[in-house]
């Protein structure tokens, strides 16, 4: 018999929850079985709404979205249409047989839920692929770019929890479903009695009305959707690894009902629920030994602003929800700390009160950090500007690699302020390079660096060149626009080189 949670016990996550209440905004939610034993809510739902968000308000759930992904997958295991041990390049046409393999070990569809199959990041920006659930060209992209990436090890032999490896996941379950992840997901919504759970918003009805806007720290909360154009239906365009909705009320629902027995066959969730590696299961964290486990994972969304946590107690079938529409980047936003707090507290645990306070230092960093997200773009917009400002004469070298950082620059901007895809902002930069180009056939005749501004050239030089590096290391614009960067300065090298070599000839005819 499942022993109740004392009326201590809930006494005892008062303090926890009043240390976060004047800097949080969200929904925390205990419930032992199906019973809600507390809902504490703060802050704001959405810009206009003064009202806290209650267990109904929808949020983007970050990286909850893995247990999802992984519970679909094990359900198609169930019905016999993916075998645990298979090759997971078999079930892509564009990847050969012996893609994901490394020392003659395969990433199978066990070891890819496990996050075992040595994967590592491919790409730095959220919109890198954006759009793969359905844009079939963003998925030869992605399984182009998955083959190509070496392995950090053998599959089956480490542990490395990448985001690309549960896109590929997702992707993984709709060829073999022949349909797409939200179909194979829906019955195993409705058998758990979900309502408002899903990746497509269009398919709840008032999403707008109720779902929660996202935050970030700059000073004080902010709206992503109004500093960085991302708005509450944003989070439609990412993968597989953090593209689910829900409520407070859904995931109690889907929690109980997932560790029940309702939507998978006994040896599928312990194949689930199993750690392998540093405690990590398939999409889930799991600690402690049967029948006193804690079942766990958590999520973000960065810049979006949502941070997010869902925990199972198994000893006392008790389900504890956090759900943030903040950034983690301030204490009280970071739904792993509040939890972990509330687990001590409900637990007879350690309570440690300070790290869920907002300290100055701590307000300083985050807004540091909310900045460089919200202005980055814009700031080396206006450095770039600023290095193409006209000069009465200048060097070509420097025509070439101001084009390059101005180039970089917009369409960078552009990627953070605007919904389009990377592949689309790549583009743009052909005629802001062939507009350089046209500039540097202009300017023919002129030395590299012009004599008259050699202090001011060097400085316009190392400016330019110092951009260039930030914009490769940022990596946001997408490796579209840094080839077409690369395909500017080779343009650029012709030109310079055809120019010289006739101006050698006209001195040597002279």
């Amino acid at each position: 018999m499942i022993p109740l949670l004392s009326l201590t016990a809930l006494a005892d996550v008062t303090p926890v929850l009043d240390a976060v209440a004047a800097d949080h905004s969200g929904i925390t939610v205990i419930a032992q079985g199906d019973t809600i034993l507390r809902t504490t809510s703060h802050g704001q739902r959405a810009p206009g709404d003064s009202a806290p968000p209650d267990a109904e308000a929808v949020f983007w759930t970050g990286a909850i979205s893995k247990q999802f992904t992984a519970v679909a997958a094990m359900s198609l295991v169930d019905d016999g249409t993916l075998r645990r041990d298979q090759s997971v390049a078999s079930l892509f046409s564009e990847l050969d047989d012996d893609a994901l393999t490394l020392g003659g070990a395969v990433c199978t569809v066990e070891r890819l839920l496990r996050s075992t199959c040595g994967l590592s990041r491919l790409h730095g920006s959220p919109q890198a692929y954006a759009g793969i659930t359905t844009d079939r060209g963003v998925q030869r992209d992605f399984l182009a770019d998955i083959a190509q990436k070496p392995l950090l090890f053998a599959p089956g032999s480490g542990h490395h929890d990448s985001n690309d490896g549960y896109t590929l996941a997702g992707l993984m379950v709709s060829r073999a479903a022949g349909a797409s992840l939200d179909a194979v997901l829906a019955p195993l919504l409705a058998k758990a009695g979900l309502s408002d759970t899903g990746t497509d918003p269009s398919a709840v009805d008032g999403f707008d009305d109720r779902v929660a806007w996202g935050q970030l720290y700059l000073g004080g909360w902010r709206w992503a959707g109004r500093w960085m154009r991302l708005g509450p239906r944003s989070p439609t365009r990412l993968s597989a690894a953090s593209n689910v909705f829900s409520t407070a009320s859904d995931l109690i629902r889907w929690t109980r009902a997932l560790h029940h027995g309702v939507m998978l066959s006994a040896e599928s969730y312990a194949a689930l629920t199993t750690a392998a590696h540093d405690d990590h299961a398939m999409g889930l964290v799991v600690e402690g030994e049967p029948g006193d486990q804690v079942i766990w994972h958590s999520g973000t969304l960065e810049p979006h602003g949502y941070s997010t946590g869902l925990m199972w107690l198994e000893a006392t079938d008790t389900t504890l929800v956090v759900l943030n529409n903040q950034s983690m980047s301030l204490p009280p936003g970071n739904a792993t700390r509040l939890m972990r707090q509330l687990q001590a507290a409900l637990t007879d645990g350690a309570v440690n009160l300070s790290v869920l306070k907002a300290t100055t230092e701590a307000r300083q960093a985050a807004t540091l950090q909310g900045a460089t997200r919200a202005l980055l773009g814009p700031l080396l917009l206006s450095a770039a500007l600023l290095t193409v400002w006209r000069a009465p004469r200048r060097g070509r070298l420097t025509w070439v690699c101001s084009g390059v950082v101005l180039s970089l620059g917009a369409v960078m901007a552009l990627t953070i302020f605007s919904p389009l895809s990377p592949q689309v902002l790549g583009l743009l930069v052909i005629p802001l390079c062939t507009g350089q180009v046209s500039r540097l056939r202009q300017t023919a005749g002129q030395p590299l660096i012009h004599p008259d501004h050699r202090l001011g050239e060097r400085i316009r030089l190392v400016i330019s060149g110092l951009l260039i590096i930030a914009f490769a290391l940022a990596s946001v614009t997408g490796p579209q626009v840094l080839w077409a960067a690369a395909a500017m300065l080779f343009v650029a090298g012709v030109e310079l080189w055809r120019t010289h070599a006739a101006a050698t000839g006209a001195v040597e005819s002279a």
